[in-house]
């Protein structure tokens, strides 16, 4: 697997096919991904800053589907349709810089009181 990691289902897939795998992981995915699991446990809203269909963001994306929303934009943050006290945790896509990210946390921390 790439640095950028996979979803769970791609591993599945994987061993359902009995495939060789490298995994090739950075630790630093997988310690989004391991988040990423944690705050859907704590079934918080994950908000996903990054680039939709970006390996990365596919791989984090599948570790927590149903709680998860991808946010690319500053417009998709304030377009986001939940109630202001919604319990929510956000991520990035590790290879954003803080510059590509800083304008849409602003943004999510000022809607966001959890």
């Amino acid at each position: 697997f790439s640095a950028h990691g996979v979803s769970p289902q791609v591993r599945h897939n994987a061993e359902l096919r009995s495939l060789d795998v490298i995994d090739a992981t950075c630790p630093l995915v997988a310690k989004v991904h391991q988040q990423a699991k944690r705050f859907a446990r704590e079934e918080r809203t994950l908000l996903l800053v990054g680039h939709e269909g970006h390996e990365e963001v596919e791989g984090t994306y599948g570790h927590a589907p149903d709680r998860t929303v991808i946010v690319e934009t500053v417009q998709d943050a304030e377009r986001l349709d939940l109630p202001s006290d919604t319990p929510v945790a956000y991520l990035t896509q590790t290879t954003l810089s803080v510059d590509e990210t800083k304008d849409i946390i602003e943004v999510l921390e000022r809607r966001f009181s959890n």
